[in-house]
């Protein structure tokens, strides 16, 4: 790649690469501490507006 291909892929990656932590309250019963939901985390890495990778966090 020539320098200029990889300013111009830096450019697109930075107009259209995102990272998003999506929050759920998934239930899990009665726990010990009388709580009946739970949070959970993803992390999504998003390119041109399309999740192309996710990871579960808990």
């Amino acid at each position: 790649m020539t320098e200029d291909e990889i300013l111009e892929l830096k450019q697109f990656l930075r107009e259209n690469l995102s990272l998003n932590v999506e929050t759920r309250s998934e239930y899990c019963g009665m726990e010990e501490s009388g709580r009946m939901y739970k949070d959970t985390h993803t992390i999504q890495l998003i390119l041109d507006g399309e999740v192309i990778s996710e990871e579960y966090l808990s």
